[in-house]
Order: C-alpha cells, then structure tokens, then sequence
C-alpha cells in the first residue's frame, strides 16, 4: 500500500512547527522565478522579501520596480503575500 506524500507532508510539517519554513522557501523559489540574474531571494518573514542583489546598481534598479516585482510575485502565488522588499548586497 502506498500513501501520498501530499497527503502527510502537511501533517509533518504541523507536527514539527515546520509550516512557516516551508512556505518562506516555497515563496524564495517563486521569487528566484523572476530574478533574471539579478538577485537572490534569501528569505521571507512577516511579509517582506529580502533578497540578496550583486551590487548597488542593481539594488536600485529593482528599487524602482520594487512594486512590479511584488505584484508579479503574488500574482504567480495566487495571494497578497509579499507586501515589501529589502534588499541586502551580496558580499564576493
């Protein structure tokens, strides 16, 4: 007999208080959609994004489109989830 793995992935991750883990990194890998090389979405909590960027140029560019990003994002989540984006630069 075989039993779904989504059928008791959820009841672990409840189990275990795992639930807000997984779905920040559900949320990182949906943003990583989007990146285009650009950045890197490190994680999320309590509503906000934060994703690591190359340099400053590109800190600003996505600045500036920070709300069509956001949108973009939530859209492909199917849910008003992300509400802000920080930024961090990568250090080499």
């Amino acid at each position: 007999m075989f039993i779904k793995v989504s059928s008791i992935l959820p009841k672990i991750l409840k189990k275990y208080n795992l639930e807000d883990i997984a779905s920040g990194g559900y949320i990182c890998l949906t943003a990583n959609k989007f990146s285009y090389g650009k950045y890197e979405a490190h994680s999320f909590k309590n509503g906000v994004l934060n994703l690591k960027v190359k340099n400053n140029i590109l800190a600003q560019e996505i600045f500036f489109t920070k709300q069509n990003l956001i949108s973009k994002i939530n859209e492909e989540l199917k849910q008003k989830i992300i509400r802000d984006i920080k930024f961090q630069v990568r250090e080499n």
